[in-house]
């Protein structure tokens, strides 16, 4: 892999420089039409994008950093350093054409905000994210001040420094399969918080600057209204147009109708005094109607993806060093800050999620990711242009907080685990886990037999709860989300508060006497965890798992599950069955019933149906 990227890395400097070779550039003496000019530029930054792109997916990076680097190595840095002569020709069209990048990335933000998703992740979420805004703007705004930043400009800093990248949390995430998980649901309602937050800020950053309280109510005043049309559109008038529009005839109109919006709230925007960009978030946000979005998303996000790419190597091309002077002068201000996004941001989400009630490892997972700045503080700071200090103390910052993201990811168990004692020390201080502790004494009597123990009460959970609770069966759910323990005392279900993964929280729950133990929690690191450790403490229980893909769920068969959910199509009925002879013959039932193997016959009729028709596992999972 070394060898790769050294080959690419000489490619992308050597070529241009060859082209460079001439006095006069990359064309000699010869007048050059515009078009040829726009052209060159455009795949100049295309192939240095591309090249970077294929680097950092080696080094498992996120793209944005590339793009930037991109950018700084064709413009003046570049030019100065590698070729000696400009590469891109026409840089102010490119800067133009990139704020078209602006407006579809926050087209694609307002299109995915769903204010809906606030009432799953839950109020202490919410919370979460206003306490972590509030302090962190703060924590920047004082710091530039000491440093002896202007009042604006500490403004945005604190502004810049504040919110997360929701880009590449997301990404990383998913591709970890951890969207669904309890830490992943806070780190979403967190970055809806931060998002929301953002926006506004972008709505009034240019009118701080000297500007009168009157000047910025009537901003605010026209910021609410433009939001305000946006949302009666959604709710009133785009549900009725997508649904004329959206037919296997029209599927050109889909398209042609989410660029209209996206130029009309452009243009809209600017004449109303705000950023263009924001028009771009409101026309998403205007279009935003279940299920049209997710058609519109896949048809725009090539645009978006082209556009993003010219907007991000644009930021790279603009940045200026002058000279190593000015390089130490910003040294200790980029130290300072990179201590408060990487190590302060996640801090102040930890103490908060712990103080909240959460348990030591879920406030941990919450925070940890969040160690880097936003795309969003890239578009704020694009009018202070490339002259400011903070316009390269903000490139430097966001590409190696960006960078760092994906180590965060990937070492973040072993620095949990580094810290879970000291995190131990302050869970036990908080005053919502002392109320848990107590109440899951009272309700989750170790002395239990011949009982169910149900793991977790989310979505599975609940069916799963509501299910025995209809049959009369004696039960206590484990649960280590302080919203859903307090939901089960108000229901007066026996409740342990606590991770399952803590061998003292199963044995509070009775895990030795116990009969059967349903997981709903689709996590295989997890359940896999409960196989071996039911197994061993009482082999004779009855394991049900719960699978959100067709592979795990054959993998938890494999590795001895006696039932396995597959959450994509609860079967209530025939689980309750199964719990009812189970309750009464234990494991004995599961074998000779052929429970097992009917279970994973029919998981393997699913993934050879998938290899037969050359289906993506994803696919199929969509469409059952």
């Amino acid at each position: 892999m070394r060898r790769k990227i050294l080959f690419l890395a000489l490619f992308l400097i050597l070529l241009p420089r060859v082209l460079a070779q001439s006095e006069s550039g990359i064309y000699g003496a010869q007048t050059v039409p515009i078009e040829i000019l726009i052209l060159s530029d455009i795949g100049f930054i295309i192939f240095a994008a591309t090249i970077l792109s294929y680097i950092a997916t080696l080094l498992k990076q996120p793209l944005i950093p590339a793009y930037i680097i991109a950018g700084v190595i064709l413009g003046p840095i570049g030019t100065k350093i590698f070729f000696g002569t400009p590469l891109i020709y026409e840089q102010d069209l490119i800067i133009g054409l990139s704020q078209l990048g602006i407006s579809f990335l926050l087209f694609r933000v307002g299109m995915e905000l769903d204010f809906s998703r606030l009432k799953e992740v839950g109020v202490n979420s919410v919370i979460i994210g206003i306490v972590q805004v509030f302090l962190i703007f703060w924590l920047g705004f004082g710091a530039a001040e000491l440093l002896g930043f202007s009042n604006t400009d500490a403004i945005y800093i604190g502004l810049i420094l504040t919110f997360s990248s929701t880009m590449i949390v997301v990404k990383l995430l998913s591709e970890r399969d951890e969207i669904g998980t309890l830490h992943g649901r806070i780190i979403l309602g967190i970055l809806i918080i931060q998002d929301i937050a953002a926006i506004m800020a972008l709505s009034l950053l240019g009118n701080v600057d000297g500007s009168s309280t009157a000047f910025l109510l009537e901003a605010l005043v026209k910021g609410i209204g433009l939001f305000s049309f946006a949302v009666l559109l959604s709710k009133y008038a785009t549900p009725h147009l997508l649904k004329v529009i959206s037919k296997p005839k029209h599927v050109e109109l889909v398209f042609l109708t989410s660029i209209s919006f996206v130029f009309m709230f452009s243009f809209t925007s600017y004449l109303l005094g705000f950023s263009p960009a924001i028009g771009g978030f409101l026309a998403g946000l205007s279009l935003a109607v279940f299920p049209y979005n997710i058609e519109i998303v896949n048809r725009i996000t090539p645009i978006r993806d082209f556009f993003s790419i010219l907007f991000f190597a644009s930021l790279g091309m603009q940045m200026v060093i002058q000279d190593l002077n000015q390089v130490l002068s910003l040294l200790l201000p980029i130290t300072i800050f990179m201590i408060i996004v990487v190590l302060l941001k996640p801090a102040i989400i930890i103490l908060t999620s712990l103080f909240l009630g959460y348990e030591r490892r879920t406030a941990f997972m919450s925070g940890f990711v969040l160690g880097q700045v936003s795309e969003f503080a890239l578009i704020m700071v694009i009018p202070l242009g490339m002259s400011s200090p903070l316009f390269t103390i903000t490139m430097v910052t966001a590409i190696l907080t960006m960078s760092m993201t994906s180590y965060f990811v990937r070492f973040k168990g072993r620095v949990y685990r580094r810290l879970s004692n000291i995190l131990a020390k302050i869970e036990h201080i908080g005053p919502v886990q002392k109320k848990f502790r107590k109440a899951s004494r009272s309700q989750g009597p170790t002395e239990m037999e011949g009982h169910i123990i149900v793991l977790g009460a989310h979505i599975v959970g609940t069916q799963v709860i509501e299910g025995l609770s209809k049959l009369k069966k004696k039960f206590v759910v484990v649960d280590n989300d302080p919203e859903i323990f307090k939901r089960l005392i108000r229901s007066g279900i026996n409740g342990i508060y606590g991770s399952a993964q803590n061998p003292s929280v199963l044995k509070r729950a009775g895990l030795k006497g116990c009969k059967i133990v349903i997981s709903t929690i689709p996590e295989d690191d997890f359940n896999f965890f409960i196989l071996e450790y039911t197994r061993r403490l009482n082999p004779s229980a009855v394991v049900i798992v719960t699978a959100k893909k067709i592979n795990d769920a054959i993998g938890l068969y494999e590795k001895g599950a006696d039932y396995v959910i597959y959450s994509k199509f609860f079967w209530a009925k025939e689980l309750s069955k199964h719990l009812e002879a189970a309750l009464e013959k234990g494991r004995e039932y599961i074998n000779k019933r052929g429970v097992y193997e009917a279970g994973m016959l029919r998981m393997r009729k699913k993934q050879d149906y998938m290899k037969e028709f050359s289906m993506p596992m994803e696919e199929l999972e969509e469409d059952g």
